[in-house]
């Protein structure tokens, strides 16, 4: 979708179809993990619909602020589910593009880009997917240009998929969704975990969810899980020690 001006009035100007099958309504449910939204999480419509970190629009706003003249991008990272209404997808994390070339209304995702993504992805995210990627509009508004659009359908173009663009001089932000075919900006919904309940985001271990296992975090209260057992080994080791200095006493 680009914009034009006409008589002092801004317009939008839908791109064609990039092909039906580029529509979130396609996603294939058999295989996704069972979730339903959780119930802190108000505004689940019935439709495809994504979900975001507060802390993941917070860095995506702190990446854009920190070039203010020059576009930059990355990519966003996290699981597709399903409820008893249909797909959704979970933005967790985001991924800056390092490397990136931007300009003043351009991205462009360099091959040194890539490299870093996968890197960081199979070392920090490898159960996890590229759910879509997001950018910044410096001062111009939420769209997306001919090149955006380019990037999108040729990166980014699975159902599920989605583009960010936020501006961090006027303040806005939007997220497009693939429907029939073109990219639709709807609205989103956000998960506040900067707050009480942060780190206590999982998915339900439930028999008919194959690949549950995919997004898991464990909260915070349950890090501290691994020290019981070092104990326990360390006690273990002390009793075998003392047990074979008692034999060596005792065969004196």
């Amino acid at each position: 979708m680009g914009m034009s001006k006409g008589h002092g009035v801004t317009v939008s100007v839908e791109s064609p179809p990039a092909g039906p099958q580029r529509d979130a309504d396609r996603i294939e449910m058999a295989n996704l993990p069972r979730w339903p939204m959780p119930p802190r999480v108000v505004g689940r419509r019935e439709t495809y619909q994504v979900l975001m970190r507060r802390s993941v629009l917070n860095d995506i706003r702190a990446h854009a602020q920190s070039q203010p003249d020059v576009e930059v991008c990355g990519v966003l990272v996290g699981t597709l589910f399903r409820d008893a209404i249909g797909p959704w997808g979970f933005v967790a994390a985001n991924l800056r593009g390092n490397y990136a070339a931007g300009r003043n209304a351009q991205v462009t995702f360099t091959s040194e880009t890539w490299t870093d993504i996968h890197h960081q992805m199979e070392e920090r995210f490898p159960r996890q997917r590229i759910l879509g990627w997001y950018h910044s509009h410096p001062g111009f508004g939420i769209f997306l240009s001919d090149m955006d659009l380019f990037i999108h359908e040729h990166f980014f173009s699975g159902p599920c998929q989605i583009a960010f663009v936020d501006d961090p001089k006027g303040g806005d932000r939007g997220l497009f969704v693939w429907r029939r075919g073109r990219a639709v900006r709807e609205e989103y919904l956000i998960d506040e975990d900067l707050g009480p309940q942060s780190g206590q985001f999982e998915p339900l271990p439930t028999a008919e969810a194959p690949g549950h296992e995919e997004f898991h975090e464990v909260p915070a209260g349950r890090r501290g899980a691994a020290f019981p057992l070092w104990t326990i080994g360390c006690a273990g080791i002390g009793f075998l020690a003392a047990l074979i200095g008692f034999v060596v006493w005792w065969n004196r």
